[in-house]
């Protein structure tokens, strides 16, 4: 969750609630709803240690769960976020973070992945971090090359910027770390590789 002395921002809120009338009411009988738009929203150290700011962001939870969509500055790159948190014990999920946007290779050095000199420069990025119960997660990602310089001296190739080129990229993590990489692939230029 958020803590709220690390947030902050304005918003507008709808609140509906749902029960039956009843003298002795359960928790579980009573339905809520809430939609709301969020505007500068900040909150401090959200994922792999980086902050949120300018945030425009909309709102809608139930009993089932919450989903926040919209514009974000994340660290220093601005991104599309979609996020998913579930509230029932048997979902199969915990969390999932939906972000699209572009991001240089420091930037990606600065969350913990790095890939220089071997990958340099932006790629446009489309990434989905699925948090599973014990610590566990995925990082499901889709990247444009175009604009990135990919380097491999063993092999004797390089890409330059403007060329085109596509990369995906599965990676298992445990606490917000890399594990494994279970599949990969690469396409750009005269190159074309996949593996695990």
């Amino acid at each position: 969750g958020i803590d709220p002395a690390t947030a902050g921002g304005t918003a507008t809120a709808n609140i509906f609630f749902d029960f039956p009338a009843a003298k002795k009411l359960t928790f579980a009988e009573v339905k809520v709803k809430v939609k709301a738009e969020m505007n500068d929203v900040k909150v401090a150290k959200i994922r792999f240690g980086k902050d949120v700011t300018q945030g425009v962001l909309k709102l809608n939870l139930d009993e089932k769960g919450m989903n926040i969509t919209g514009p974000v500055v994340f660290g220093d790159m601005p991104l599309i976020l979609d996020w998913s948190q579930t509230f029932a014990d048997d979902a199969p999920f915990d969390e999932k973070l939906h972000v699209n946007g572009s991001a240089t290779a420091a930037q990606l050095a600065s969350l913990g992945f790095e890939y220089r000199p071997w990958v340099d420069g932006a790629c446009q990025c489309d990434v989905t971090y699925t948090k599973l119960p014990g610590g566990r997660a995925t990082l499901e990602g889709s990247f444009d090359l175009a604009n990135a310089v990919l380097d491999v001296p063993a092999a004797k190739w390089r890409k330059e910027a403007g060329v085109p080129g596509r990369a995906s990229l599965t990676l298992e993590m445990l606490n917000d770390k890399p594990l494994a990489i279970p599949s990969f692939s690469v396409t750009a230029g005269d190159l074309a590789t996949a593996g695990a």
